[in-house]
């Protein structure tokens, strides 16, 4: 991650690697039957599922509430040790949060882009299961997952900015 990036180079890689094996996917000049096709969804998303797991193993909101101090008098000097606004560490929560962000973002477009393709030969005992209807979408577990990752982190840059970063203005 880099603070120049919006996002984190890992998260462009496995899009590209989901969109490169969809790709090849369909490149086989058979016919495709929507129950192989969904094996490879499967597999994609649990892959999705454990790189989305590693963005979000960036600790718990408990971690930044801080003990309540003991009552004691403040001199006017105790304050004035100020520390910058935002500390690196808080950056690089907003970078995770960018980085999910960018991840719902391609992977509806790459649900687009898939739902749309005539490649795929419905199976009839799966098509009623499994395929997406107006609503939902092939990668919706992935999705569902992405959000509550992007509440977990949110959840942890705001306690971190709040308890952290800002006590020495609070």
């Amino acid at each position: 991650m880099s603070k120049h990036e919006p996002h984190a180079y890992s998260a462009v890689e496995v899009v590209s690697f989901a969109k490169e094996a969809l790709e090849n996917f369909f490149d086989i000049p058979i016919a495709i039957i929507e129950a192989s096709f969904h094996y490879l969804i499967d597999g994609l998303q649990a892959i999705l599922r454990e790189y989305i797991a590693f963005v979000v193993s960036c600790g718990t909101k408990q971690a930044y509430m801080p003990t309540l101090p003991p009552l004691t008098r403040c001199s006017r000097d105790s304050k004035s040790h100020h520390r910058p606004t935002t500390s690196r560490g808080t950056q690089r929560l907003y970078i995770r949060i960018n980085t999910l962000h960018h991840l719902v973002s391609q992977l509806q477009s790459l649900d687009k882009s898939v739902s749309i393709s005539p490649k795929v030969l419905p199976n009839r005992s799966l098509s009623s299961k499994r395929k997406p209807s107006s609503t939902s979408s092939y990668f919706e577990a992935s999705l569902s997952t992405l959000r509550l990752a992007c509440q977990h982190v949110s959840e942890v840059a705001a306690h971190r900015l709040i308890f952290l970063d800002s006590s020495p203005v609070v």
